[in-house]
């Protein structure tokens, strides 16, 4: 049986590995063969903890250490999109959450952020799908709503 350090270095490596893959959306031969390499628990365990940071609750402006862009800005997109709160809901649009996501066009890039639609008005998880709309788009996705 390995050792306790031997076990928790080799879940840190693993989940220092997810988070590389969540950022780069695809994972290397490499990191599939290390993934390959654990046991079921220790997969679970990675995905525990990755649910612990994406479970970070709290209102819309707690979330903005995952948030690439000028924060003050992004306070105000906040403010004007949902009032800094999590669950905001648009009743004629499927946006949703701190940012409004459009679930009906964004839903799948909770995935890469190891969220799921669902996820949606999880602050964390919704401010980084915002974080790859903004690294791709700057603040155009807000623009309507004068982002």
């Amino acid at each position: 049986m390995a050792s306790l350090k031997s076990r928790r270095r080799t879940i840190l490596v693993a989940i220092a590995l997810f988070f590389c893959v969540g950022a780069a959306t695809s994972c290397t031969p490499d990191q599939i063969a290390l993934w390959n390499t654990l046991t079921h628990e220790q997969q679970l365990a990675v995905g525990d903890a990755i649910h612990r940071e994406n479970s970070a609750g709290g209102d819309c402006f707690s979330a903005l250490g995952h948030f690439s862009g000028p924060h003050a800005k992004a306070r105000q997109v906040i403010m004007r999109e949902s009032g800094n709160n999590p669950s905001a809901a648009n009743r004629s649009s499927s946006a949703r959450g701190c940012w409004q996501t459009m679930m009906s066009i964004h839903g799948p890039k909770y995935y890469q952020v190891g969220c799921t639609p669902d996820d949606w008005d999880n602050p964390v998880c919704n401010t980084k799908v915002a974080d790859i709309l903004y690294r791709s788009s700057g603040w155009s996705p807000w623009a309507a709503s004068g982002g």
